[in-house]
């Protein structure tokens, strides 16, 4: 009697993504005052996130068909908005997107909470990035 048994091993998404990106940004404002703020081009990217998942080549080595490489970045406190700012979801691209808003921050500090969540096939694991933008102007 010969008995066959087919077995299927699955990755385990057993870590969350990490960040590779800087966790400070210092941007002059010198930039877009003046003159070149109502020409300048909006949205601009001025950051771009990087986090990678340890998890995603198990899967893809499995041969399971899930979108594991993909990471999604998202903004989760404070509001970017309420300093002219928005972040790509697909890309991690943080972009300036309302000029005024931003040169009205000029001496404060902008504090983001940004999530890198992964695409694991049982369930998805995240991690939060503090970053923080310091605006120079230099006039």
């Amino acid at each position: 009697m010969c008995i066959q048994c087919r077995i299927h091993v699955h990755g385990v998404n057993n870590h969350s993504p990490e960040f590779l990106s800087p966790t400070n940004l210092s941007l002059s404002l010198d930039f877009f005052a003046g003159d070149q703020a109502t020409a300048f081009p909006t949205p601009t990217t001025i950051h771009h996130f990087v986090a990678r998942d340890l998890d995603a080549t198990d899967y893809v080595d499995s041969g399971e068909k899930s979108d594991v490489r993909r990471l999604t970045y998202e903004l989760v406190g404070p509001s970017g908005e309420d300093a002219g700012l928005q972040l790509d979801s697909k890309t991690g691209a943080l972009s300036v997107t309302a000029v005024k808003k931003l040169l009205a921050k000029q001496s404060l500090e902008v504090e983001l909470v940004v999530r890198a969540w992964d695409w694991g096939p049982t369930s998805r694991r995240y991690t939060d990035q503090h970053f923080y933008l310091h605006p120079l102007q230099h006039r």
